[in-house]
């Protein structure tokens, strides 16, 4: 890891200490998905088995068709 620039330090030997986890930001994305696929199925939409981006609701003669790109 390296310093930021501008920052000086007061104390040699200095660790820096991080607000934010960098672990799991790969998995991230996925637990969003997860997440975002629940909230879909309680208002009623249904995922597809061929595409899980792909989420249908019908109701009665309309249907609405959503599609997920990350």
């Amino acid at each position: 890891m390296d310093v930021p620039p501008g920052f000086t330090r007061r104390k040699k030997n200095m660790v820096c200490r991080l607000t934010k986890s960098l672990y799991g930001l790969k998995q991230s994305l996925l637990a969003w998905f997860g997440r975002f696929s629940v909230a879909m199925r309680k208002h009623g939409f249904s995922q597809s088995n061929s595409d899980h981006t792909l989420f249908l609701k019908i109701n009665g003669a309309k249907m609405v068709a959503l599609i997920i790109l990350c």
